[in-house]
């Protein structure tokens, strides 16, 4: 992306909207196979990237070292070890990354479940939650601390420009 636009598109809000959704898209398509192409408009100009799992792994390597340090330390405050997992659930967007279910295959020494969508094992948790707390004399409250590998936002779409925008809120 840097070799077609530089870094104009950190200054331009709907180039950094279309490359934020492209990176999407690209995530989704890796997690069923090894390449993928996509088109990404800069300018008046459409680009056909084609992008491999090895690029984009690459490209991903800080946020995947990210991701195993927070499970790390999770680990770590249970007192617990890699090996000791019976078995990973992925859960949340950066799960859709091959490079992460590689590395949870790699360091539990056995794949990561698949029997339940990503993000529908948010929405699962989410609903728990909720009972949980509807329901207080029924389960004693589990002390959930939450951490992301995420920048939290908000995204709407300007209505004079017609261009998307991105305002983070926590990083």
């Amino acid at each position: 992306v840097s070799q077609l636009a530089g870094n104009k598109w950190l200054m331009n809000p709907g180039l950094r909207f279309r490359i934020l959704e492209f990176s999407q898209k690209t995530k989704l398509a890796l997690a069923s196979r090894p390449a993928t192409h996509l088109n990404l408009q800069v300018g008046d100009k459409t680009h056909k990237i084609e992008v491999t799992r090895e690029k984009f792994a690459a490209a991903m390597g800080e946020l995947v070292t990210r991701v195993e340090h927070v499970i790390q330390r999770a680990l770590s405050a249970a007192h617990l070890d890699w090996h000791q997992l019976d078995g990973t659930l992925l859960v949340g967007g950066a799960s859709q990354l091959p490079a992460i279910r590689e590395l949870l295959g790699k360091r539990t020494g056995r794949l990561p479940e698949t029997w339940i969508s990503p993000f529908e094992a948010v929405a699962r948790g989410a609903a728990r939650q909720a009972f949980q707390r509807l329901h207080s004399t029924l389960a004693p409250m589990p002390a959930i601390q939450s951490q992301t590998t995420q920048d939290l936002g908000v995204e709407w779409e300007e209505p004079i420009t017609k261009q998307r925008m991105r305002k983070t809120l926590i990083r």
